[in-house]
């Protein structure tokens, strides 16, 4: 059985945003998650939708 990990928009927010107190622990799970330490990463179509939504209003619509 393959494992697989849900990521979170908090995770994508965090590591798209430098500003974020979180950016570099997430670059760091990000990072293990590119090199598939905890599975094949998904995201859900919600997830997506809140990432857009928390940039778009962030004004920072240059990282969409």
């Amino acid at each position: 059985m393959k494992l697989l990990i849900l990521l979170d928009s908090s995770l994508i927010v965090a590591y798209s945003n430098q500003a974020d107190e979180n950016h570099a622990k997430a670059k760091q799970v990000v990072e293990d998650v590119a090199k598939e330490r905890y599975g094949t990463p998904v995201i859900t179509d919600y997830v997506f939708d809140e990432v857009v939504t928390v940039i778009k209003a962030s004004g920072k619509t240059h990282a969409l």
